[in-house]
């Protein structure tokens, strides 16, 4: 199943790409820079869960999209803006999410996924004590579910291989477990029984 790894992968690509990001993380939000070594703007990657609903998979994912607020100690600041620069860092973050869901959302590779829902940002500053803010957003990927019974299956009976014969009984095979045959066009059955 290679869903997860494909999911994943796009995601980390196209925030690579983005002029805005220099860093891309990926796991649980305690994860987000534990080393204390990350260069800024970073974006972080988190899978929430993945749950089967049917013939489909739901990935609920949260990316956070992250600077480091630039503080300055002068004692005549605007009240409104306040001492550092988090409106721009709200407003660029919020521009790589955005670029980075609408590239997913009308991306090439929509037969293989498809944007679900709204996606729900929320402002990150208050959530992170190391001088850090930007945006939090939450949204959910649905994928094709190709696994069969038969894909990587323990209990080889579930899975046996099948026989095919012709009505006639001239035609014999075994189709293997998981493996398609195409029978041939037949237009004419000899005397003896043989198709032509």
């Amino acid at each position: 199943m290679q869903t997860f790894y494909n999911i994943v992968g796009k995601i980390k690509t196209l925030l690579e790409a983005d002029v805005n990001v220099n860093t891309v993380t990926k796991g649980m939000n305690s994860d987000i820079d534990n080393a204390k070594q990350n260069v800024y703007p970073l974006s972080h990657v988190q899978i929430n869960e993945a749950t089967v609903e049917g013939n489909l998979w739901r990935f609920s994912i949260t990316t956070y999209h992250l600077d480091q607020l630039d503080v300055t100690k002068d004692p005549e600041t605007d009240k409104y803006i306040g001492n550092d620069d988090e409106d721009d860092i709200m407003n660029t973050q919020l521009a790589v999410f955005n670029r980075m869901y609408e590239l997913l959302r009308k991306g090439a590779d929509t037969a293989t996924y498809q944007m679900d829902g709204n996606p729900v940002c929320l402002p990150g500053n208050a959530r992170f004590d190391n001088g850090l803010s930007g945006w939090e957003c939450t949204f959910d990927i649905l994928t094709p579910n190709v696994m069969t019974k038969c894909d990587g299956a323990a209990i080889l009976s579930a899975c046996a291989d099948a026989q095919v014969r012709s009505t006639l009984s001239t035609y014999i095979t075994t189709v293997l477990s998981g493996e398609v045959l195409v029978l041939p066009d037949i237009t004419h059955i000899d005397t003896d029984g043989t198709p032509t």
